[in-house]
């Protein structure tokens, strides 16, 4: 039976001895040089204990955690890791512990491109099947414009791979295995730019362009045209799982026995382009300042990175190209998510107030980007023009989980779909735990008998017996 499925967004201490104090300056030096100086004012003691304040829970020595990075006018303003890099072998997190930050990777993507549309070697208004003649025809074009600003009515690769029986964090997916079931596809759910429906298939194909176009894989490409330029020297698309990476942080999950209390969660797929960005909160400055110096495509090619795609009705979407662009209390925020397996991140620009947020953890229910906006809050108070959101709202829902029986979570089991009755989702029990099946499993908190928080996600589910007549 299906049902109808309403989405809702939602100190290590050292004596330094001459030759340290050396190095330090050297250090600093070059600090100075990646990240000039900038007329900022440095943050008050009070705003640097109350941005401690919010991570404080996580920061011990037996739990996972976050690592932070704050970004004032294109230089560091703060940096910290809070928890654990490694549970086993008790490693803590830094700002240099190297995260998987899965879709925050999508706008790392969408400026390779957009450096090959700079040198005139593709047009956001080609056809895919130009480059990727394995999507099939549908009987009107998709551009490489309406992959990025998923519109282009392609199903997502994770769901069509969880149809056909992958199983997550068991099977090693690759860019070959998304081609193979996207060439099989006899339909779009719409035409494109016809509507907005996320999609990372259209990442993947990206990817998949870059590589066609230059004779080099995304990893390559971004590494020679993007990251060592910036001296982006611990990030790197991650095309490889087997691949050892120095500082590496793991990712954690409740165990589903209850047994252990937490699993290692790690992703094993080697596709690029939607996600698989490794990288660390302290890169992501160089990354973040690289938007106000344009050392890296350009100014003008930037500033396109935040133009956002007219539907065909007239109606303009929020995503742009890898970013959304939102509002946070009178201020424009471009900002993206991420979550694969246990790990979750958010990068959030300001752009008008020249300040910017990296969150990067590595455990399910970590909320990033609440933890980002309640860091945006204390750090940008005296230039809001909106009031505080109400409590209980902005990823704060679990302030208002309710118990509800046993019997009511297991007649909510099935295979639902979305209300516009494209993407389709399974709804398991699991023991007292209801789990939406969204290519990984993720756990759900009631907020009634029919609203359910989808942890760390920061989005709430409607779930809807079907209308009469409705299968």
């Amino acid at each position: 039976m299906k049902r109808t499925l309403g989405l809702h967004a939602g100190s290590w201490r050292v004596h330094a001895t001459t030759h340290a104090r050396t190095i330090v300056a050297l250090f600093t030096l070059l600090v100075a040089v990646t990240f000039p100086a900038a007329a900022q004012r440095p943050p008050s003691p009070d705003i640097l204990a109350r941005t401690d304040s919010i991570f404080a829970r996580m920061n011990t020595p037996t739990t996972p955690g976050c690592a932070v990075s704050i970004m004032q006018q294109g230089a560091i303003a703060f940096e910290q890791g809070y928890g654990m890099a490694n549970l086993e072998y008790g490693i803590p997190i830094t700002p240099h512990s190297v995260f998987h930050v899965a879709s925050v990777s999508k706008h790392f993507t969408a400026m390779a491109i957009e450096l090959l549309v700079n040198e005139g070697r593709v047009s956001w208004d080609d056809d895919i099947r130009t480059y990727v003649p394995e999507v099939p025809d549908f009987g009107q074009p998709i551009t490489l414009r309406h992959l990025v600003h998923h519109v282009s009515g392609l199903r997502d690769q994770w769901n069509l791979l969880s149809m056909a029986g992958w199983r997550w964090e068991a099977d090693v997916v690759t860019q070959k295995d998304v081609l193979d079931i996207v060439s099989r596809q006899k339909a779009l759910n719409f035409a494109p730019g016809e509507r907005y429906l996320y999609s990372n298939t259209g990442y993947t194909l990206l990817a998949v362009v870059v590589e066609r176009v230059t004779g080099q894989t995304l990893r390559e490409f971004a590494q020679e045209r993007m990251l060592e330029p910036l001296g982006m020297t611990q990030t790197h698309f991650h095309d490889d799982h087997e691949m050892i990476v120095p500082n590496r942080a793991f990712a954690y999950a409740p165990d589903s026995t209850g047994l252990y209390g937490l699993k290692q969660s790690i992703p094993d797929f080697d596709v690029v382009g939607a996600t698989s960005l490794f990288t660390t909160a302290h890169d992501l400055a160089a990354w973040d300042r690289n938007f106000y110096t344009g050392r890296v495509g350009g100014r003008e090619a930037l500033a396109r990175l935040e133009e956002r795609f007219v539907l065909t009705s007239g109606d303009t979407i929020d995503y742009a190209h890898g970013l959304s662009v939102g509002n946070r209390r009178g201020l424009r925020t471009v900002a993206h998510s991420g979550a694969d397996a246990g790990y979750r991140s958010f990068f959030m620009r300001v752009p008008e107030q020249e300040w910017s947020v990296a969150v990067l953890c590595n455990f399910p229910s970590s909320n990033p980007a609440a933890l980002a906006n309640r860091v945006a809050d204390v750090w940008l108070e005296h230039a809001y023009t909106e009031p505080a959101p109400v409590a209980g709202t902005n990823g704060a829902e679990h302030d208002r989980w309710v118990n509800v029986p046993r019997s009511t979570l297991a007649s909510l089991t099935g295979v639902y779909r979305d209300a516009d009755g494209f993407d389709v989702r399974r709804i398991e029990l699991h023991g007292d735990t209801l789990k939406a099946i969204i290519g990984p499993s993720y756990p759900l908190r009631p907020l009634g008998n029919d609203r359910y928080e989808v942890v760390g996600a920061g989005v709430v589910l409607v779930l809807q017996p079907p209308r009469n007549g409705e299968p």
